[in-house]
């Protein structure tokens, strides 16, 4: 059976307010080594999972964000980083 990760990042992440803000929520802030909560999430998948078979769930406004922190994570290429689809 093929396996699939998930990783949620479409809260607002109130409760690190100030740090976070409404566009730039507490799973974008850089924590340990520069790295924010998201980026670490993705480091952890992209160790067990293929890149194809990684799934970001998130809300329409962080869709940028989240691009550029896939860049700056350099853990997941083209094409599946453009598999990002609007629902």
């Amino acid at each position: 059976m093929k396996k699939i990760a998930f990783i949620l990042a479409g809260g607002k992440g109130t409760r690190l307010w100030p740090l976070s803000r409404e566009n730039y929520p507490k799973q974008f802030v850089p924590f340990k080594d520069g790295l924010s909560l998201f980026q670490m999430a993705l480091d952890r998948a992209a160790r067990t999972f293929c890149p194809e078979d990684i799934y970001i769930i998130s809300n329409e406004n962080y869709r940028f964000t989240i691009l550029n922190q896939i860049d700056m994570f350099g853990g997941i290429k083209k094409p599946a980083r453009d598999k990002i689809k609007k629902n």
